[in-house]
């Protein structure tokens, strides 16, 4: 099970749109972040644009791998 501290984070790095920020400065395109993170596209586009939020391990994966962008910026 996810810890609570790395959901929040999840969470706060989608709805603040931080995540997706990094991502694009990272020049990542959304289908490899969705791959690294184990999740389809459209549901990474989903928690992008507000219409949900990250649940369960592929939070924590989205965290981690969003986290590892941010230290090549």
């Amino acid at each position: 099970m996810i810890e609570d501290a790395l959901l929040a984070d999840a969470v706060d790095l989608v709805r603040t749109g931080r995540g997706r920020d990094l991502r694009e400065r990272s020049g990542v395109t959304l289908e490899e972040l969705a791959a690294a993170v184990g999740v389809p596209p459209v549901e990474l586009m989903a928690w992008e644009l507000g219409e949900r939020e990250p649940r369960g391990p592929a939070a924590g994966d989205y965290v981690r791998v969003v986290r590892a962008l941010s230290r090549r910026n």
